[in-house]
């Protein structure tokens, strides 16, 4: 995964053994400029949990962060609604990732399955 990487060069200390739930959080603290909101931290914790691949996330994350194009495969779109200015794009058929990009700034909100995000 290009982001675990990338961190690796320029933070010798950073863990290598990923990814875990820790390493995601720190990446998200060193590497992006996001805001990871509380609930977002519980997702990803869950997520492992359930024995998800943690990777697929950081893989649609680093490319959001460099401001590159999801394919078409992530099924990305504009939400309407309530959620209006926010984004969310498939990491898996049932897996989404709710974000936004405000100022330039990749803002993470939520991660998981149709029914926990849209109770």
């Amino acid at each position: 995964v290009p982001i675990i990487s990338d961190i690796q060069k320029t933070h010798s200390s950073f863990p290598v053994n990923l990814p875990t739930v820790q390493c995601v959080m720190a990446i998200f603290a060193k590497y992006l400029p996001t805001d990871f909101f509380e609930e977002a931290k519980k997702d990803v914790k869950q997520l492992e949990r359930g024995g998800r691949d943690i990777e697929r996330l950081l893989f649609v994350v680093d490319k959001l962060a460099k401001g590159e194009r999801l394919s078409a495969d992530y099924r990305n779109h504009p939400l309407k609604g309530g959620f209006r200015g926010k984004r969310d794009c498939h990491i898996e058929d049932d897996w989404l990732l709710l974000y936004s990009i405000e100022n330039g700034e990749l803002i993470l909100y939520r991660t998981g399955t149709h029914s926990q995000l849209f109770r």
